[in-house]
């Protein structure tokens, strides 16, 4: 698959809450998360957990536009305008902007996702 496809594959999963195409698209060996609060993730084990239980709750929604995407032969990135919504312990709504910068690793004939970086902005 080409970085554009598995790009789109992370994406369509991650807006889906398709856990097994979605960690398809995740390097088991190097992966680092960073949170938008600023927690450090760099187990894939963590990594995994958080996800399965993200996409198990079923009261969020996310909307994202790609800004950029640099693509080269080994290492490429996207980035994305994340426009995320919730519903908090009190059942408010909880509205999430945010931007996420991936970088996906090409490594034995296939892109893996090796660095997701979140940061939350206001408009």
């Amino acid at each position: 698959m080409t970085f554009k496809q598995v790009l789109n594959k992370h994406l369509t999963a991650m807006v889906s809450r398709n856990l097994s195409d979605f960690v398809e698209t995740v390097s088991k060996d190097n992966i680092t998360l960073i949170m938008p609060n600023g927690k450090l993730i760099t187990s894939y084990k963590e990594f995994f957990a958080l996800h399965d239980a993200w996409f198990s709750d079923e009261d969020w929604s996310i909307e994202y536009e790609i800004i950029n995407i640099v693509e080269k032969s080994e290492l490429s990135t996207a980035l994305l305008k994340i426009n995320y919504k919730d519903v908090d312990e009190t059942d408010e709504i909880v509205c999430l902007n945010y931007f996420l910068n991936l970088m996906f690793e090409y490594n034995d004939d296939s892109w893996l996702l090796i660095h997701d970086q979140n940061t939350i902005f206001t408009e």
